[in-house]
């Protein structure tokens, strides 16, 4: 094939995809797709299912269905799920979601037994950790896996690949931060996927959801943007950028599941005094605390000076992040 009709081919194939996720841009809609692509296309098949089930060997030519009832109904409808693959009797089973937290973990468990020699596995755009899955994953990783697939530019069916893992990008609202600079407001978006990213992989950890399910869920009122976190024990925290001074401050807003009593604001004003103050590459980083409603706030105040000037990589960024993140978590917990 030449160049020429090469590009023509690239270019129908990403406009057909970006059309696809204007309209399938359901749950159900990338299950469907994902099932095409792993009917049409042996390698991205195989791909899949090694991202799936780690340690397993596939040639990806064997048999997929789409909603696979299991042999133990759950309700009249039976127990659907999503993905079934066979290869050599091999029989295996992958749920799907993107914001639904239903994960379905024991019941497909019971519907999918491993005596009937099913393997089962799960993905979502979130983190999550079943104890009767055999693996689980994110969107996420399986779009970062796909760039790191080299493809030939005449290759038709990697041209397929890389046109799913762009519909792929906008269904899962697919961003990467970059290094931020707080005098520009396009630094903000960098700021919240940083925290995503945060809760996400301290899930075990902290075990904080968003108050809104979707991922882009931003509250805002006067000079302040940010999101609501809670964890399992009706605690919230909001992660929030103050906009009204020159540059933006970072602070922690606490909300207790009760009023904050008088032992409570004691006990945290007394953690808070004890601590030592973070040493991020021997770096000096405090933070403040002052009433708020019935709730506590803290504030990174030595972080536009020492983490956000030109000399600091995204890294470091992060890394300042995270850590205070993690020292306010830390503190507030101690004494709750």
């Amino acid at each position: 094939m030449d160049n020429k009709n090469t590009n023509i081919t690239n270019s129908v194939i990403d406009s057909f995809f970006r059309a696809i996720s204007e309209r399938i841009n359901k749950e159900n809609g990338l299950s469907d797709i994902t099932y095409v692509m792993c009917r049409t296309s042996e390698r991205f098949s195989r791909l899949f299912l090694c991202f799936m089930f780690p340690g397993e060997s596939f040639s990806g030519n064997g048999h997929w269905e789409r909603e696979y009832v299991g042999r133990i109904p759950i309700d009249e409808k039976g127990s659907r799920i999503d993905f079934y693959y066979n290869e050599d009797e091999r029989q295996y089973v992958i749920e799907n979601k993107i914001y639904d937290q239903d994960t379905h973990d024991e019941q497909y468990m019971k519907a999918f037994p491993d005596s009937d020699g099913y393997k089962r596995s799960f993905i979502a755009n979130y983190s999550f950790k079943g104890r009767f899955y055999y693996h689980c994953e994110t969107w996420k990783n399986f779009y970062r896996k796909l760039e790191d697939v080299q493809f030939d530019e005449t290759d038709i069916e990697g041209e397929l690949v890389i046109g799913y893992r762009l519909y792929l990008a906008r269904l899962i609202n697919y961003m990467e931060a970059k290094k931020m600079d707080l005098s520009n407001i396009q630094s903000i978006r960098s700021f919240f996927i940083i925290i995503n990213e945060f809760v996400d992989k301290t899930k075990d950890k902290w075990n904080l959801n968003l108050y809104k399910r979707s991922g882009d869920f931003v509250d805002s009122s006067d000079d302040w943007i940010g999101k609501w976190y809670s964890d399992d024990m009706s605690n919230a925290f909001y992660f929030c950028l103050e906009l009204h001074g020159e540059l933006p401050e970072f602070a922690v807003w606490i909300k207790p599941k009760w009023r904050v009593s008088v032992d409570f604001d004691t006990s945290i004003r007394k953690a808070i005094k004890e601590k030592q103050p973070i040493l991020i590459n021997s770096e000096k980083i405090e933070f403040d605390k002052y009433e708020w409603g019935t709730g506590l706030y803290m504030d990174l105040n030595t972080w536009k000076d020492t983490f956000f000037n030109s000399q600091k990589t995204l890294s470091d960024q992060q890394k300042c992040i995270e850590m205070f993140i993690e020292e306010v978590l830390e503190t507030t917990y101690s004494v709750l």
